[in-house]
């Protein structure tokens, strides 16, 4: 036996190597949330599409996760073969369901003319879709192929906004739903300040927060959190879920939103934090003998005596004060020199004033 010859290790200088720095090419992953506003369509949407192993996408456990850059190249890819994807607002599936099928009538033993029908597939609230068809109408009045696509694209609109209304409306576009058909409707009759009190609260809390979001992405429980984490008065808080709730009320009333009002379930009052002041009778007394306007004077007198509410106060006119009955006929408010309603029925009713306070002014006209 002879012993095997071991062969030298051979040393390799490596001193004149650099490292480069290692650059991470991770692209962020989406959320079927993201992935759905990136597309513009309802979630349970882009969910379905994942398990269904139609959309490109990484299954987590039980979740699914989305590449930007793979929804993209999936788009293009439908764009290019000439098929919609929901990304351009499509609900059909880009095949033969989009066209007009001519059904032979007498297969079935019947005289009648051939017909065209119209096939979808429908967007339901949950993210599902059943498919539904509708017959056009026969061959003799559309002899052509072309002359009966022309025929449904009103009906193809129609289609198209109703799934709009179900699966992608957001709560900006329901707040311009709302101005168009509610907001200053006569028959609703609401007030120039209430108006105005609307449009302020949606501009500067209500759109900056949820204006993007899908209805069915709003529930109570973040909006509480969302209004505990506002530093202002409990009444303004109830304002604003008041508003929001009128317009989800006025989504379910025009069949924009087939679920529960998710804002009547929200908790939030509009009890006062601390309790005002009362003015004594010797407070109010010198209060009013420091004031030299007399206009300003008599309103303060008239607020003293009667409790009127400010808005009340400047609404008042002469011909709304009964001297010799002693009594106050309220009809009206003003607000910014905005005429508004008045707010509680006792205020229609009127108030009781002392005669002392009844008393006209000099120089003061009617108003």
């Amino acid at each position: 036996m002879t012993a095997q010859s071991q062969k030298p290790c051979r040393t390799v200088d490596r001193s004149h190597v650099t490292a480069e720095p290692f650059i991470s090419t991770f692209e962020p992953l989406l959320t079927p949330g993201d992935a759905a506003r990136y597309l513009k369509v309802h979630p349970k949407t882009v969910t379905r599409l994942a398990r269904e192993d139609s959309l490109p996408s990484l299954r987590i456990g039980k979740h699914y996760r989305f590449r930007q850059s793979d929804l993209t190249a999936w788009v293009e890819s439908g764009v290019n073969s000439g098929r919609q994807s929901p990304s351009a607002g499509a609900i059909h599936d880009g095949n033969s369901l989009e066209i007009p099928r001519r059904i032979p009538q007498s297969c079935s033993g019947s005289k009648k003319p051939d017909i065209w029908v119209y096939r979808w597939r429908q967007l339901l609230p949950d993210g599902s879709r059943v498919q539904r068809k509708k017959n056009i109408r026969s061959v003799l009045q559309f002899s052509t192929e072309s002359s009966a696509k022309r025929a449904v694209e009103n009906l193809r609109t129609e289609i198209n906004e109703v799934e709009t209304q179900v699966g992608e409306l957001r709560l900006r576009d329901l707040w311009g739903h709302f101005q168009a058909h509610e907001l200053r409707d006569p028959d609703v009759d609401r007030s120039p300040t209430t108006i105005k009190m609307y449009l302020s609260n949606f501009k500067l809390h209500i759109v900056p927060r949820w204006g993007e979001m899908y209805l069915s992405e709003i529930k109570a429980v973040e909006v509480e959190r969302w209004l505990r984490a506002m530093s202002l008065a409990p009444s303004t808080k109830a304002k604003l879920k008041h508003h929001l709730s009128s317009v989800f009320s006025h989504a379910i009333r025009h069949e924009l939103y087939d679920k529960l009002n998710p804002i009547a379930s929200v908790r939030q009052g509009s009890k006062r934090v601390s309790i005002p002041d009362i003015l004594t009778l010797a407070e109010m007394c010198r209060i009013v003998a420091g004031i030299d306007l007399m206009i300003v004077r008599t309103a303060v007198l008239v607020a003293a005596v009667t409790g009127l509410r400010r808005s009340e106060i400047r609404g008042l006119k002469w011909s709304d004060v009964d001297v010799e009955k002693l009594w106050l006929s309220l009809h009206r408010g003003r607000v910014r020199n905005l005429q508004t309603k008045l707010k509680t029925e006792a205020s229609r009713r009127g108030r009781a004033h002392l005669r002392r306070a009844g008393r006209k002014p000099r120089g003061v006209a009617e108003a």
